[in-house]
């Protein structure tokens, strides 16, 4: 079974008094599917002006990265290069330069990129700052030519900082906040070596201002990253933990994860949030089934990622645990009776 990956906090939103915390029980009925995840890629305009997360005007969406497995061997190689020492042309643990670094990791991740900063930074997809994921590429101008001259590797995302990882000259393997007066005035580019979900699914977040995109976007990761924890777990009735779990409960334990204590039962996680259409469904959304003919709510599970047509979610199985599936298939597509967002637009 694929991993499933990414993200963490923020906006505040009313609940039901049955939540998460209460732990009521409740019935859940399920099938099963296999998981098939592929990639996809969007483009975007990118912004060379300061960085700044709060201003006030709505802008461009959000992207939350679907190629997971190759941004989560990144991060997971990265921190073997903590203290690296800086070396000009260097691209192992000896010795690295910014470009090197960011050669070597994606490498491993079996993602082929240009060696130098300069073709390193026409290769992927451009991004807009609004749009900025884990995983993405920063490029910094210190002249006034506007030429890339380094390059990082965002590894963090919250309310008040982008932080990257990059390689300087004076102290080798080192961290930056892309927020910092320093940083946001040497960005020239943003781009994503690894693929996005497509623009047109993106577009229902578009009438959130950065501050909120920042936060929807680390939500949903801290939710999806929480339930990797589960992977495996046990079916049980009125279960929330990894000894045992039931739909709704894992749907909890994932937001719950993410700051978020969300109704404990189906019936009420269904009229919890905002309804979303089938074309506008994004990673972190609650995907509601029914077996028995009608529109009430009977399991639950949480989109974890879509390319193309085929949407991924998980979900816990009475029969076989929490696992993946594939919500294209036409036995869950006659079955899914609604959709709805959690974290609060």
């Amino acid at each position: 079974m694929k991993n499933f990956l990414s993200s963490a906090v923020i906006l505040g939103m009313a609940f039901s008094a049955v939540s998460c915390q209460s732990n009521t029980n409740e019935q859940t009925s399920t099938a099963n599917a296999e998981l098939n995840v592929s990639k996809k890629q969007t483009s975007s305009d990118t912004s060379t002006t300061k960085v700044v997360i709060s201003k006030d005007e709505s802008t461009e969406n959000p992207v939350i990265a679907t190629n997971h497995e190759a941004i989560a061997e990144v991060m997971s190689n990265l921190s073997s290069f903590d203290n690296t020492p800086y070396k000009l042309g260097g691209t192992d643990h000896e010795g690295v330069d910014p470009s090197g670094l960011v050669y070597s990791l994606y490498q491993q991740a079996g993602i082929d990129l240009p060696r130098v900063t300069s073709k390193q930074a026409e290769f992927g997809t451009e991004i807009a700052l609004p749009e900025i994921a884990i995983g993405d590429l920063v490029f910094f101008s210190f002249s006034e030519g506007k030429s890339p001259e380094s390059v990082g590797i965002i590894t963090d995302i919250d309310k008040t900082k982008i932080l990257f990882t990059y390689a300087s000259s004076s102290k080798g393997v080192t961290n930056g906040n892309l927020t910092s007066d320093y940083w946001s005035t040497k960005l020239i580019k943003i781009t994503r070596p690894a693929q996005s979900i497509q623009e047109d699914v993106v577009t229902a977040m578009g009438t959130l201002k950065p501050a909120q995109q920042l936060g929807y976007v680390a939500a949903v990761r801290a939710a999806l990253k929480e339930i990797t924890k589960y992977e495996g777990a046990p079916y049980k009735y009125g279960g929330n933990s990894q000894e045992g779990i039931d739909a709704s409960g894992l749907v909890c334990q994932a937001y719950l994860a993410a700051g978020h204590d969300l109704p404990r039962i189906t019936s009420k996680l269904a009229g919890y949030g905002e309804e979303v259409l089938r074309d506008n469904i994004l990673p972190g959304d609650l995907v509601f089934f029914s077996f028995s003919g009608n529109t009430t709510p009977e399991t639950v599970g949480i989109v974890t990622s879509k390319d193309g047509g085929d949407l991924q979610f998980v979900y816990a199985s009475s029969s076989k645990g929490v696992i993946s599936a594939n919500l294209s298939l036409k036995f869950w597509q006659e079955r899914l009776v609604k959709v709805m967002r959690p974290v609060a637009l």
